[in-house]
C-alpha cells in the first residue's frame, strides 16, 4: 500500500512539473514577467499603433479619346441544334477538333458541300455535319 501511494505521489509531482514547464515554455521568448501572452487577462488591452496613416489623394481621371469603331463585315453564322463534333475534314473518319454543345454559334466559312459545312468557332476551323446546324 505504501508503495502505491509513493508511486501516485511521484506521478502527481511529475504532472504538476510538466504543467508548469509547459506554461513556462509558452511564456519563454515573450520576456520574463510578461505572462499575459500565455494567460491574457481581461484587463489587458492590445497595443495601438501611433503611426499616422497617409491621407489618400484622389486621382484626377485623364480623359481618353473614344476610339472610332471600324466597321467589320458581317459574317454569316449558324447555331448548333445539338451536341456535335467539329472535325478536320468532311468525314466522320477524320479527327475531332472540338466538341460543340447545343446553341453554340459558329461562323460559316466558304468550304463544304451539301452535307458538311466549314465553320469557325473560338479560333478553331473545321467541318460540322449540316444536319446539326440551324441557319
Amino acid at each position: 500500500m505504501g508503495r502505491a501511494i509513493a508511486t501516485l505521489t511521484a506521478v502527481l509531482i511529475l504532472a504538476l512539473l510538466a504543467g508548469g514547464l509547459t506554461e513556462a515554455t509558452l511564456a519563454y521568448g515573450h520576456g520574463v514577467g510578461q505572462d499575459n501572452f500565455a494567460r491574457p487577462s481581461s484587463t489587458t488591452k492590445p497595443a495601438t499603433s501611433s503611426t499616422p496613416k497617409p491621407t489618400p489623394v484622389p486621382a484626377t481621371p485623364t480623359p481618353t479619346p473614344a476610339a472610332t469603331p471600324v466597321p467589320t463585315p458581317s459574317a454569316a453564322t449558324a447555331t448548333t441544334n445539338s451536341f456535335v463534333h467539329m472535325r478536320e475534314g468532311m468525314s466522320t473518319s477524320t479527327a475531332i477538333i472540338l466538341n460543340l454543345n447545343a446553341d453554340s454559334v459558329v461562323t460559316l466559312l466558304s468550304g463544304g458541300d451539301s452535307t458538311w459545312q466549314e465553320v469557325e468557332y473560338d479560333g478553331y476551323q473545321g467541318y460540322v455535319y449540316t444536319t446539326y446546324l440551324s441557319y
